[in-house]
């Protein structure tokens, strides 16, 4: 039957198997958190991100993304050790909203299969997103509040405003286009 992540106070966290639930559909509700914890997830129903996706980046996971709600938040593996995660690719866009907000200060969260599309929010609290060899673009708001963006080698735009408070912004030999600032 259909999954519904209805959780408003704390995080529903999957537990060492991949959950799969085939063609049912899967809901996260407004302000609910489905932790992936390292868990995959299959579903070829209807995906329909209203809250929050956690997951470390080493995750697994097929489904036909949400691209006009939602947020999926990358927090790494928090074993104090440096890691690279890969962004996941969900095709033409990627995500509404992604948060890089890495639990080791030296974890790097990495798109290097394909460019990157946010429709809405990117936000980067802690850790490294590095867009190294790929295009990327952003829709909505920008804020690097901690952590590092690492503009790569291909273009990167940004339609929406961008906020640097305590992050850093690193360009590299790429363009980025601020639009809106």
């Amino acid at each position: 039957s259909d999954i519904v992540i209805a959780n408003t106070t704390a995080a529903v966290t999957l537990d060492s198997n991949v959950l799969n639930i085939g063609a049912n559909d899967l809901t996260i509700n407004t302000n609910a958190v489905l932790s992936l914890a390292g868990t995959g997830i299959t579903a070829t129903g209807t995906f329909s991100n209203n809250g929050t996706v956690r997951l470390i980046g080493s995750e697994s996971i097929n489904l036909t993304q949400d691209i006009n709600s939602g947020t999926w938040e990358y927090v790494g593996d928090g074993d104090s050790a440096a890691d690279t995660f890969t962004i996941k690719d969900f095709g033409t866009t990627d995500y509404f909203n992604l948060v890089i907000a890495n639990t080791d200060t030296a974890d790097v969260s990495q798109k290097t299969v394909s460019d990157l599309s946010v429709a809405g929010a990117l936000t980067v609290s802690s850790g490294t997103i590095d867009f190294a060899t790929q295009t990327a673009s952003v829709a909505g708001t920008t804020t690097i509040s901690g952590g590092t963006l690492l503009a790569g080698t291909a273009a990167s735009t940004f339609t929406g405003a961008v906020s640097i408070s305590g992050g850093t912004f690193t360009g590299s030999s790429g363009t980025a286009d601020m639009l809106s600032n």
